[in-house]
């Protein structure tokens, strides 16, 4: 039944004059009742109006996963070693990193594993008698490395990072831009990260050192000659430190092959390299591989060293409160087995076998980062009418944390309001559940 006084209430807001102009999608139900009419409070004419989603579209995918994964799943990235002897008595040992698009593997947990599989294969430090080839495994990457709606300049900031089938350290690496001695110095730049180099070249010849009036620096990826290059812009304070930038990587499996190898030979390894992109020598196929045999859990001949996430309530959790595309997008591609249009169907499928309207929803991608999805909010209050409580205490609370951590601080909403917010330049949204035991609408 609707509620009268609610629906005065809220008209009362969209009315007032700095809201002239604005398109307003209202819908209030209550949680815990079916998805009939009965459990409808409010809903403004706008509300079955399509607006894009933006981050709001991670509320199908996240609850999508929690429906057909569950909360206890975890994603399992492995290192499988195989090892064979040639005629002259050297081993060729082939070391793979196998992925399964966990969006939170570190390298702290890379360094871990190599640790774990030089004291499981001791041979692997032998620098006389073995030869240590490194490869990577993206069988479940999937054909696009990204979705195709995305814009070319999102991909270059960290919340544009592609996901993959290794995704290590969020697919980011950290550019430390350092500023010179003396004003007219070139600033100089460096990769932290081991491997960083495979994501691109930098460039600091737009960079400078002044004495005075320095406006920061910024970065900027081109396609010159068909690489790709980092172009750090702008101006430094002489003597003044640096500045770090964290720039999403276009090649991450290359990424996490090249760490590999330098973590392996940390750990001891001194003949550790990447296999041959021509496959010619080595363990043969190139250095990206799909179905590397030591990936395969039917192969008893190889020793294996297992990465093992956080349960997927933890992961879930991440992704709403800090609004994470690179997770939402490694979670829906985890219901697709690695691809984006079988993840998008698995969304369709899990959902509308709960009896939601999927004609009220259409995603483009898994996170909103998009601007060619379409939501209604009849859908996605529909859809947190439908949620479990524990799924609802996944998002961000009012004034606590997440990116609700600095609202509705002084509100009645206090402590008491959870909500996904979502906005880009086309439309800002709220997806809101209320503790209702604390709360009820005056």
């Amino acid at each position: 039944m609707v509620n009268i006084t609610l629906a005065l209430a809220v008209q009362a807001v969209i009315d007032r004059p700095e809201f002239a102009g604005c398109r307003w999608g209202v819908t209030a139900r209550r949680r815990g009742v079916d998805l009939g009419d009965g459990a409808l409070l409010y809903e403004n004419p706008g509300a079955q109006l399509f607006t894009t989603p933006a981050s709001n579209n991670k509320l199908p995918t996240a609850y999508a996963a929690w429906l057909q994964l569950g909360p206890s799943y975890t994603f399992d990235t492995f290192l499988g070693v195989s090892a064979s002897t040639d005629g002259v008595g050297v081993i060729n040992y082939n070391v793979t990193l196998c992925g399964a698009g966990d969006p939170s593997l570190t390298s702290a947990q890379l360094t871990a594993a190599a640790d774990q599989a030089t004291d499981a294969v001791p041979g692997l430090k032998n620098a006389a008698a073995a030869y240590v080839t490194v490869r990577v495994d993206d069988r479940r990457s999937g054909d696009e490395p990204f979705p195709d709606s995305w814009e070319f300049g999102d991909l270059e900031y960290d919340y544009g990072a592609p996901p993959a089938a290794i995704i290590l350290d969020a697919n980011t690496v950290t550019v430390r831009v350092s500023a010179g001695a003396i004003p007219g110095d070139r600033v100089t730049a460096t990769i932290l990260e081991p491997g960083g180099e495979q994501c691109f070249t930098v460039s600091t010849s737009s960079a400078f050192t002044v004495g005075s009036g320095a406006g920061g620096v910024d970065a900027l990826l081109e396609v010159r000659s068909a690489r790709l290059v980092l172009s750090v812009r702008g101006s430094l304070l002489a003597g003044s430190g640096h500045v770090d930038l964290v720039v999403a990587c276009r090649d991450p499996l290359r990424r996490a092959g090249m760490a590999l190898v330098s973590t392996l030979k940390s750990a001891g390894v001194p003949s550790a390299h990447p296999a041959p992109e021509d496959g010619t020598t080595g363990a043969g196929g190139g250095f990206v591989v799909s179905n590397a045999p030591e990936c395969n859990d039917s192969n008893n001949n190889a020793v294996t060293v297992s990465m093992t996430s956080a349960r997927l309530d933890v992961l879930l959790n991440h992704t709403l409160l800090e609004s994470d595309n690179t997770y939402a997008e490694a979670v829906l591609r985890r219901l697709g087995d690695g691809g984006y249009a079988s993840g998008l169907s698995a969304v369709r499928s899990v959902l509308g076998g709960w009896g939601l309207d999927l004609s009220l929803l259409s995603q483009a991608d898994g996170s909103g980062l998009t601007r060619h999805g379409l939501v209604t909010s009849t859908f996605l209050a529909a859809l947190m009418s439908a949620a479990d409580e524990a799924f609802v205490e996944l998002l961000p609370l009012a004034g606590e944390t997440g990116t609700l951590s600095n609202r509705f601080i002084g509100t009645p909403a206090y402590g008491k309001l959870r909500a996904k917010t979502g906005g880009s330049r086309l439309a800002a949204l709220c997806d809101r559940s209320y503790d209702q035991p604390r709360w009820r609408p005056t």
